[in-house]
């Protein structure tokens, strides 16, 4: 069978539009694609010769997806395969050289690219959920400038520059631990040579080199593998430490800023009412007391203003600290537009904490050093080897019988080999190490224990604390503000037509302010623990997809905050 020449793979790419083209750019087989042909972990190369009437020609089959090779049609007996080799990305090939030469290059690709393609939206329908699952350990939900500050800090802060040091210089143990011991030379002068009988022995020489039993180097790379690791996650724990603190200190800042700015609303508001009041006194209708009460209700406002101002000093140095900045550099404003609705189950958060949180990864690279510790300690009463190699020089026979008859090998230098073991002889020393390293295992598994009990205990106050923080926002959002913001328009027109004092408009404006203050002081506190609880699980809160947005819930309505929240914490809305 002979196969048809083409002028190029390009003829292919340019034919009429029709919709998405199996074969256009962006198509799972566009050579430019991240996953096509043309791409590094996408191409697979043959080789074929047409029954010897054709040289060999290259051409790029289908990718090998994450589940298995995609089936690119042919007769299969007919293209043995060769070596695997990629080909690189915008590589210009003769005419000759690419899918040209082919009668399969258009349809059978065509039909490769939909199998392929059908094969992938298969899994995706089996899994809807899975192909946005979120393995970040934070969230910024959105905001850009919180997100700047955590990459900043997570980039320059100290501590983690030291965590992960730590962490390298551990990684360096491990060939340490497991590397043989320095073999030993010797080098030996006879002062009054040992007559032997070839000859006067001057000198020696001997290497000698420690063997240690079959799997204590292993035992003991693992143990520093396992510590490493350990190290590994103390650096995590630090980076996520770090993020939680760099939200806290955001979030302080965006209530104060949000303060601030309710301050400088509330001192206009009183501003203008001292300009009524005084044109109600310049008139004869008000009295000079409500002026001066105006004027100090002013007062305690600016008052609170410059707290609010120090407070927010204090916290942008905090901030500068830990990005590894001057004290005094500015931080720009922060603000709180929306919070984000979340879906807080309980029972997925416990597992997500217990798999997730660095603390309890590293509890368990703990247990298993220990494991390979007592390993190591039950291996310790096995003897090690010891070989060694030794040459002696040996002089001619000078004494009267040797000159006279002189012995055969007559100064010949000896070679001679050793095979020694050690003798364990203090068995007690040994089980007190077996006795150690079990002990410390146990201790390990109580730690790890531990450790799980507190993530579990985190986990749940910070749910409680999502949810009775949600609740008291609904009910500020819902009856407290529109109440007092009610009252206050009520009391300012019966103030304009004089049937009350000063004294309770200032009562309905300072309820107001009250109000206005806890709420943003409420939003706060709401993302600092929604902070609590990523550092509590280890992660991101999981969002649900757009795929599964209007599918029935799988919760149990039991285990899930949402339940006695109904108007707050709403599954995630995917964008």
């Amino acid at each position: 069978m002979s196969l048809k020449k083409t002028a190029s793979v390009e003829g292919a790419f340019k034919r009429p539009n029709r919709g998405r083209d199996a074969l256009g750019p962006g198509s799972p087989l566009d050579p430019g694609s991240p996953i096509g042909p043309g791409s590094p972990i996408g191409a697979r190369t043959f080789q074929r010769a047409d029954r010897g009437r054709e040289p060999p020609v290259r051409y790029a089959c289908g990718p090998r997806s994450r589940w298995g090779r995609v089936w690119c049609p042919g007769p299969r007996a007919s293209r043995p395969r060769t070596a695997h080799s990629a080909v690189p990305p915008n590589e210009e090939l003769e005419p000759n050289r690419r899918l040209a030469g082919h009668s399969f290059s258009a349809s059978r690709l065509a039909l490769c690219g939909k199998l392929r393609a059908a094969w992938i939206c298969g899994w995706l329908l089996l899994f809807p959920c899975a192909a946005q699952a979120d393995s970040s350990p934070y969230s910024a939900y959105g905001d850009h400038r919180l997100a700047a500050l955590i990459a900043e800090a997570l980039d320059r802060n100290p501590g983690i520059r030291e965590a992960l040091l730590n962490s390298q210089a551990a990684y360096h143990r491990i060939p340490q631990a497991a590397a043989l011991p320095d073999p030993t030379l010797s080098f030996t002068w006879h002062a009054e040579p040992p007559q032997t009988r070839v000859g006067p022995q001057w000198a020696g020489i001997s290497v000698s080199q420690r063997i240690p039993w079959f799997g204590k180097r292993a035992d003991r790379g693992a143990v520093a593998r396992k510590l490493a690791e350990a190290h590994d996650e103390t650096a995590a724990l630090r980076r996520a430490e770090v993020v939680r603190q760099v939200k806290f200190a955001y979030y302080d800042l965006a209530y104060l800023d949000s303060a601030i700015r309710i301050t400088q609303r509330e001192e206009d508001v009183l501003r203008l009412y001292e300009s009524l009041a005084q044109s109600r006194y310049a008139q004869g209708a008000g009295l000079q007391q409500a002026v001066v009460r105006l004027q100090a209700e002013i007062t305690r406002v600016l008052s609170r203003r410059d707290e609010f101002l120090q407070q927010r000093a204090e916290i942008e140095a905090a901030l500068n600290g830990l990005r590894d900045r001057p004290e005094h550099e500015p931080v720009a404003e922060a603000r709180l537009e929306s919070l984000p609705t979340v879906d807080v189950d309980q029972e997925r958060l416990h597992q997500l904490g217990r798999a997730q949180r660095p603390e309890v990864r590293a509890a368990r690279l703990r247990i298993a050093s220990e494991e390979d510790n007592v390993r190591l300690a039950r291996r310790e009463h096995w003897p090690d080897l010891t070989l060694a190699a030794a040459w002696g020089a040996i002089g001619h026979r000078r004494d009267e019988a040797g000159r006279l008859a002189p012995p055969r090998d007559n100064g010949k230098d000896t070679a001679s080999f050793t095979v020694g073991i050690t003798v364990p002889l203090r068995q007690s020393q040994y089980r007190a190490a077996e006795r150690e390293a079990t002990a410390r295992l146990q201790a390990a598994k109580a730690a790890h224990r531990r450790t799980v009990n507190e993530v579990d205990t985190q986990v749940r106050a910070a749910g409680v604390r999502l949810a009775m923080i949600g609740e008291r926002i609904a009910l500020f959002e819902r009856a407290l503000l529109p109440q007092a913001e009610q009252a206050l328009r009520s009391t300012e027109s019966a103030y304009s037509a004089g049937r009350i004092g000063v004294l309770d408009l200032l009562d309905s404006e300072e309820a107001l302010l009250d109000a206005r203050l806890e709420l943003a002081r409420l939003k706060s506190d709401y993302m600092q623990a929604l902070a609590d609880m990523e550092r509590a699980i280890g992660s991101a809160l999981p969002r649900e997809p757009s795929a599964c947005r209007n599918a029935p819930s799988r919760r149990n309505p039991g285990n899930s905050l949402s339940a006695a929240m109904p108007g707050l914490f709403v599954p995630w809305k995917c964008s």
